[in-house]
């Protein structure tokens, strides 16, 4: 129902009274945000399905303040299934249902309820917190295949299948299918070159790209390309650097002690998972480099955590990354751990295994 109507309706900021009322939204396809609420509504009365309406705030303009009763906190409406313990906002046409406005979560809101007597229906408000979404829910998985090129061990043969899910996949899954031609190759390539620019795709194609599949299925890009930025020459020794493969990742650096809190917009998750086919008559002289374990507990419970680690059977390796956050805010007591498993992933970026000659 979401999607359809998010795939069909338009949004209009005007306060056009025609723009509210039901049978004119339907009949012309447009509403502003007080029409589309009502439609959500009556759909969700239609269809008897249990919901509460929850007002709230952006928490990085202004966060909902349960202690002290105004207007000002408002701004932003969500819907509420409380037999789901799901939410869905009616008036973000990016979002989808099970994925609210990021920034509407981890906060509290104006929860109201309709309760009924006899003919009488009124609504009864209490103030609650809006849980985000747990770290799993938002993942951006890397599968690498790495192959050398049997002719000369400077270039490689990837195959890289990459998948975006809930906050990570909203901006593009529900739109994949519209996008055609030259466009759709540009993505393609756009999301292969986050590992080099001085890669040649040979061949793509997208999964899950249905945009009903949206919260169910991972969406999905399968590419295959060659390339020759990963690996240098160094006499009879070759450098291959694997943690570019991962693409660029951020760096926190911060001479001066923290003050303030730090604020994430969701909790998220990474995996990457790389498989090399090592060239014949050579080892790897330096793997305990990808060995790297940083997080953060709090009473027995991993908030923060990088890990990598490596697998090696016959001239197969691979190597494992496995990167989460599962907590949005960072006081400043605990923002070195924070910033000390950021980090891991731009050192990560940063390895180089040495293939020497096996004898």
């Amino acid at each position: 129902m979401d999607n359809a109507i998010k795939s069909s309706i338009i949004l209009s900021e005007s306060a056009d009274d025609g723009l509210k009322d039901l049978e004119n939204i339907l009949e012309k396809k447009v509403a502003n945000s007080t029409g589309l609420i009502k439609l959500y509504v009556a759909l969700l009365q239609s269809l008897e399905i249990k919901h509460e309406i929850v007002i709230t705030s952006d928490r990085q303009k202004l966060k909902f303040d349960e202690e002290f009763e105004a207007h000002n906190f408002l701004t932003d409406f969500l819907i509420y299934f409380p037999e789901l313990k799901t939410y869905l906002s009616p008036t973000d046409m990016q979002s989808r249902y099970g994925y609210p406005p990021a920034l509407l979560t981890d906060n509290y809101g104006l929860f109201i309820k309709e309760v009924s007597l006899g003919d009488y229906k009124s609504g009864v408000g209490k103030i609650k917190y809006i849980n985000s979404l747990a770290a799993d829910k938002t993942v951006d998985k890397m599968e690498i295949d790495v192959r050398f090129d049997a002719e000369d061990n400077t270039s490689n043969l990837i195959r890289l299948v990459r998948s975006f899910s809930g906050y990570y996949g909203m901006p593009i899954h529900p739109y994949m299918s519209l996008i055609a031609g030259e466009d759709r190759e540009n993505v393609l390539k756009g999301l292969a070159e986050t590992m080099n620019e001085n890669v040649v795709v040979e061949k793509s194609e997208v999964v899950n790209e249905n945009p009903e599949l949206f919260g169910i299925k991972p969406i999905q890009f399968e590419i295959d390309l060659k390339s020759d930025a990963f690996v240098d020459k160094a006499g009879n020794k070759y450098l291959f650097k694997i943690g570019e493969l991962i693409g660029p990742q951020i760096q926190m650096y911060q001479e001066k002690k923290r003050i303030l809190p730090l604020e994430n917009e969701f909790k998220r998750s990474y995996y990457r998972s790389i498989t090399i086919t090592l060239p014949t008559g050579y080892r790897v002289a330096n793997l305990d480099d990808l060995n790297i374990d940083n997080k953060y507990e709090e009473q027995g419970k991993e908030l923060f955590s990088f890990k990598s680690f490596y697998e090696l059977n016959g001239n197969v390796l691979k190597v494992t990354a496995d990167e989460y956050y599962r907590a949005n805010f960072v006081p400043p007591a605990i923002f070195e751990e924070y910033r000390k498993v950021i980090n891991s992933a731009a050192d990560f970026n940063k390895i180089t295994l040495i293939l020497e000659p096996s004898s």
